[in-house]
């Protein structure tokens, strides 16, 4: 869709292309890539990932980034990874990309105090 494009500094960047790069990652059980708002390129690319089995999430950022170095032209490459314990698909097995649709599913309310 038109509407889940990430712009990163004018260049686009669809969600299903990194996504599939990350599921070929060892350890990745799932993924979902969205757009998050930044003051000086527009959007950057985030990636929620839901791990096969527990890892340090400071070993598995490195050896993410190193992973999609190779694979995806530097702006593509995820800027911020979250891990994540819950499902990251909808009751209609739709991704969630949006980042209050991730949170209303953890069980968060976006801007709750």
């Amino acid at each position: 869709r038109e509407s889940e494009v990430i712009n990163v500094g004018g260049s686009k960047v669809h969600p299903a292309e990194v996504e599939s790069v990350l599921l070929g990652l060892e350890n990745v059980a799932d993924v979902s890539v969205r757009g998050e708002r930044h003051p000086l390129v527009g959007q950057i690319v985030t990636a929620s990932v839901r791990l096969q089995s527990p890892e340090p999430a400071a070993a598995f950022r490195v050896r993410m980034r190193q992973y999609c170095n190779t694979r995806l032209p530097a702006y593509k490459v995820p800027a911020r990874i979250e891990i994540a314990e819950g499902p990251l698909h909808s009751s209609r097995y739709k991704r969630m990309r949006r980042a209050d649709g991730l949170a209303a599913q953890d069980g968060h309310e976006q801007g709750a105090a």
